[in-house]
C-alpha cells in the first residue's frame, strides 16, 4: 500500500513535467539566443547581388529606394546635373549668314544684269536694283520728247548706297547709240567713302535722230566683307533737274 504522501509527489512531478514540456516546446520554437550585437534596423540602398530585382524599400526618412538590375545596384536618388554640360539659361547669338565673293558672279558684256529703261527727257518711275556683292548691270536711257524746236537734254542721276560696315564703288560705262555695252572706257565713276554716291550724267538732244544710251553700271565692293545681311542699293533716275 502506497504512502498518501508519495501519490501527492507523484502529482506533484507529473504536473512539474507537463509545465517543463510546454516550456521545451516553446523554446524549440527559436531557442537560439539573440545576438545582442545584431542590428535589428533594415539595411538601406544595399542588397545582396544574389537577390531579385524587385527591389527593398527602406523605412527610413529619406524615403532612398534601392532595387537591383541584373545584379547591379540601382539607387533612387537622382544624381546631380553634369555641370560641365547642359544650358546656361542664355541663349547663344544666331549664327551670321555665310560670306560670299566679293567678285562680280557675272561679266561684261555676256551676263550682264538688266535692271531695265527709263526716260532721260521725261519725269517717271526710277530703275533699283539690290545686291550683297560685285555686279555688273545695264540700263536703257530713252529719249521720248522727240519735239525739234524744243530740245530737252537728256539726264539721269544714280545714287548708290553702301551697306552698313561695307564700301561699293560705282563706275558708269556709255554704250553707243545701237546698244552694245561698253565694258573699258568709264565715263563716270565714284569711289570715295561716302555711304551714299551719286553720278549725275546730261547729254544733248541733237535733234532728228535717237539720243538712247545703253549704260553699263559696275558696282565695286571697295571695302568689308560680302554677305546676303550686307546688301548694297542702287537707284537710277531719268530727267532729273
Amino acid at each position: 500500500m502506497r504512502h498518501p504522501a508519495n501519490r501527492s509527489s507523484v502529482l506533484l512531478m507529473a504536473a512539474f513535467c507537463t509545465v517543463g514540456a510546454c516550456a521545451v516546446a516553446t523554446n524549440d520554437v527559436d531557442d537560439t539566443p539573440e545576438d545582442a550585437g545584431a542590428s535589428t534596423e533594415p539595411s538601406v540602398g544595399k542588397l545582396d547581388g544574389a537577390a531579385d530585382g524587385a527591389g527593398t524599400t527602406a523605412g527610413n526618412t529619406g524615403g532612398t529606394t534601392a532595387g537591383t538590375t541584373g545584379g547591379s545596384t540601382t539607387s533612387g536618388t537622382t544624381p546631380p546635373p553634369d555641370a560641365g554640360s547642359g544650358d546656361a539659361g542664355v541663349d547663344a547669338p544666331p549664327d551670321a549668314p555665310p560670306g560670299l565673293s566679293c567678285a562680280a558672279p557675272n561679266a561684261c558684256p555676256a551676263t550682264l544684269t538688266d535692271i531695265g529703261s527709263l526716260a532721260g527727257d521725261k519725269s517717271g518711275q526710277p530703275v533699283a536694283r539690290t545686291g550683297p556683292t560685285s555686279e555688273w548691270l545695264k540700263v536703257l536711257v530713252l529719249e521720248e520728247d522727240s519735239n525739234i524746236l524744243f530740245r530737252v537734254p537728256l539726264r539721269v542721276r544714280l545714287a548708290l548706297r553702301s551697306p552698313l560696315g561695307g564700301n561699293y564703288g560705282m563706275y558708269v560705262y556709255s554704250g553707243g547709240i545701237n546698244r552694245d555695252p561698253n565694258c573699258a572706257q568709264i565715263l563716270a565713276e565714284n569711289g570715295s567713302a561716302d555711304t551714299v554716291k551719286t553720278i549725275d550724267l546730261t547729254w544733248e538732244d541733237r535733234g532728228g535722230s535717237s539720243d538712247n544710251r545703253l549704260l553699263t553700271v559696275e558696282v565695286r565692293n571697295l571695302a568689308g566683307d560680302c554677305r546676303p545681311d550686307k546688301q548694297w542699293s542702287l537707284e537710277v533716275q531719268g530727267n532729273v533737274p
